[in-house]
């Protein structure tokens, strides 16, 4: 792989969630009902788990990018199938021509100098038509604001606001009921300030799983973090410094052990994404979050009432 002049990862969800945000299956599990934003850009409560990110191919994406007078000069795309363990590097000019490809399988790489394709002892070789390739190449945008190792978390109670003192950060919690099966799904923010991918947990069998998803376009995770607590005094000043946690995404957790067999517990993700507002061509830019909202704020209103409650 080559150094990045400028990474934009793109990733494109393909999978889909078996049970949603329902109303009726939320308040069953007597959980306060995530408020979802009507006008809610890039949150999808269908778009599937996602920690193994999934381009159309089922691999990943990801462009590498030049520029010359701030104009777009070369664009590569990088393209893997994990299906069927192919990899290509596609390289177009500012025009969207090809300049140069590489082809490369578990046994074999071949070149391509935007005529002919040949081996690495420089033979004409036969190779794959490229043209599907052009299409990843047209999603590309090059301009928007970029916002760098910014925080992705959920959209829950503010620890800053409803624990003065704990922390300066914006980091939100958000209690989970884990006393009936099913899958529920919670709007995630990055920066605080934008709707933008969503964590899905899952509760079968004894266990609970945490996922989530991301949009596709100009959006790179770098670190990721999700932890559980049976009690809101366990999340410390220490932990808020830098968050670490043995728990991981799209494990299950057991509810008995590591939960203490509670019927609530309390999530926390902070992951340290890459992001560009607009995300891709389109242009459309994700809603803000709006803590004056008034379904925010019951909904909100309703996850403290279920803290509290954890601690009588």
């Amino acid at each position: 792989m080559k150094r990045l002049i400028a990474l934009i990862t793109a990733v494109l969800m393909l999978l889909s969630v078996t049970a949603g945000l329902a109303e009726d299956t939320a308040a069953d599990a007597g959980a306060s009902a995530p408020y979802v934003p009507a006008r809610s850009g890039y949150y999808s409560p269908n778009a599937g788990p996602t920690r193994i990110e999934q381009s159309e191919m089922k691999g990943y994406l990801e462009y590498e990018a030049s520029y010359s007078g701030g104009k777009l000069q070369e664009l590569e795309v990088e393209l893997e199938n994990s299906k069927t363990d192919e990899e290509y590097e596609v390289l177009y000019d500012s025009k969207g021509n090809i300049v140069r490809a590489e082809y490369e399988t578990s046994d074999h790489q071949i070149y391509y100098d935007g005529k002919t394709w040949t081996d690495e002892k420089g033979n004409t070789v036969p190779g794959p038509d490229l043209a599907f390739v052009k299409k990843y190449y047209n999603r590309f945008y090059p301009h928007g604001q970029s916002y760098l190792n910014n925080t992705m978390g959920l959209v829950g109670v503010s620890l800053r606001d409803q624990y003065p003192g704990l922390t300066d950060k914006w980091y939100n919690i958000v209690p989970v009921d884990l006393t009936k099966d099913g899958s529920w799904s919670y709007p995630m923010a990055v920066s605080n300030k934008y709707y933008m991918g969503n964590c899905i947990v899952t509760v079968k069998d004894g266990n609970v799983t945490v996922d989530y998803t991301i949009p596709y376009g100009r959006f790179y995770v770098r670190e990721q973090c999700m932890a559980w607590f049976t009690d809101v005094k366990d999340i410390d000043a220490n932990f808020l410094n830098n968050p670490t946690s043995d728990f991981r995404f799209g494990q299950p957790v057991s509810i008995s052990g590591d939960l203490k067999g509670q019927d609530t517990a309390i999530l926390f993700i902070c992951n340290h994404v890459d992001y560009a507002v607009p995300l891709r061509k389109d242009g459309r830019r994700p809603s803000r979050v709006l803590r004056g909202n008034p379904d925010l704020r019951k909904t909100v209103a309703g996850y403290v009432d279920m803290l509290e409650k954890m601690g009588r």
